[in-house]
């Protein structure tokens, strides 16, 4: 099951290293509403939290390496 444009951007984000609070603020969302997107996500994706989430979005191509930034740089 694909991930819906809007659930691929907010997994983009939090494989970011964005919070719930950061991707509210983005999206102009609060954080409880990322926090129910992101559980649907989990969910599709059959993740048990965010780092699994953003391992199988890459395992299954709902994420590129283009959509994770390296950090430090």
């Amino acid at each position: 099951m694909r991930l819906k444009p809007h659930q691929q951007i907010i997994l983009s984000l939090a494989a970011n290293g964005r919070t719930d609070a950061q991707i509210g603020e983005l999206l102009g969302v609060g954080p409880s509403a990322v926090t129910r997107h992101l559980t649907a996500i989990y969910r599709k994706l059959g993740a048990t939290n965010r780092a699994h989430a953003v391992a199988l979005g890459l395992i299954t191509g709902e994420l590129t390496a283009e959509d994770v930034q390296p950090t430090g740089t």
